[in-house]
């Protein structure tokens, strides 16, 4: 089999291996109109329509002067890896942004592992992520 055929297997399998033990537990629906029966979710292709998409310098300026203005340890970094929750909204052209508590080596805990739990949330983190988008959000009010 020729190497540009046996890629798009490779990756699938990747993804396999990776989510293999997800696979077992129930679906959840957090949000059925918005998920499982949205039309607009629904497509994979082309590939860049999901991927590839930034937040809005003038809100990422704005968090970065609330961050600095409230003394938080906050900054913008660009995360590659995976989409995250804002994609979806930035491909349709939303203002959108993701807060994430990223480790030393710039990965997120527990993201979406079998270890993604409530017992491993730090609380400290949840209440520096909701002051800071408290402050982000009465920052974007007076604009």
């Amino acid at each position: 089999m020729k190497t540009h055929k046996l890629i798009p297997l490779l990756v699938v399998a990747a993804g396999l291996l990776a989510y293999h033990n997800s696979f077992t537990g129930p679906f959840i629906f957090d949000d059925v109109p918005k998920i499982p029966e949205n039309p607009s979710i629904r497509h994979l292709w082309p590939p860049w329509s999901i991927v590839g998409h930034n937040s809005r310098p003038v809100l990422l300026w704005m968090a970065d002067s609330v961050a600095w203005k409230k003394r938080m340890p906050a900054w913008k970094t660009s995360y590659r890896l995976l989409s995250t929750d804002a994609t979806p909204a930035l491909a349709r052209g939303y203002k959108a942004m993701s807060v994430m508590a990223i480790d030393d080596d710039g990965r997120l805990p527990n993201w979406h592992w079998q270890s993604d739990t409530a017992d491993n949330v730090n609380m400290e983190n949840l209440e520096l992520a909701r002051a800071f988008l408290w402050n982000l959000a009465k920052r974007i009010e007076t604009t």
